[in-house]
């Protein structure tokens, strides 16, 4: 089966995810922690909209670094494994 990151940008957390279940579970530690990663960013963010506190900004943009690196976790072994 082939990776396929044709997905919408707002679905490819969930995309990655369920690659992971579908029989790769070794991808599923890093997959799932980028999701956590990118709703705790969601709420952070919304939490700055509407109470605009300073540390919810910097959680959320913080949140952002270990999404981006377990995804990027992800692609790099499925590349290699390809």
């Amino acid at each position: 089966m082939r990776y396929s990151t044709r997905a919408a940008p707002a679905f490819r957390p969930f995309a990655t995810i369920g690659w992971a279940l579908s029989g790769r579970r070794r991808y599923l530690v890093a997959a799932a922690s980028g999701w956590f990663a990118i709703v705790a960013a969601a709420f952070n963010g919304a939490s700055f909209v509407i109470y605009n506190h300073d540390f919810s900004s910097m959680i959320m943009a913080s949140s952002f670094l270990p999404a981006t690196i377990s995804y990027m976790i992800v692609l790099v072994q499925v590349r290699h494994s390809a």
